[in-house]
């Protein structure tokens, strides 16, 4: 995703099972799982995650994310 920003990030639209997908492969190209969990766990909470990832995601994105790993979507 190269950094791409939501086109409204104050209000984004819910990602599907398959755009979530897509993030968490673009992540975990350039982070090990455990620190890619770490990473969107600080988004979530609204703090800079400890590495670079390379995609920009809102503080909702990455809780979906989260959420969805847990839930074995990834």
């Amino acid at each position: 995703m190269d950094n791409k920003t939501p086109a409204n990030p104050n209000n984004p639209a819910p990602l599907s099972d398959e755009e979530m997908m897509k993030l968490i492969d673009e992540i975990l190209d350039s982070v090990q799982p455990q620190e890619a969990e770490g990473c969107l766990l600080a988004i979530a909470n609204g703090t800079s995650p400890p590495r670079d990832i390379p995609v920009a995601l809102t503080p909702d994105q990455a809780s979906s994310l989260l959420l969805f790993l847990h839930r074995g979507g990834g």
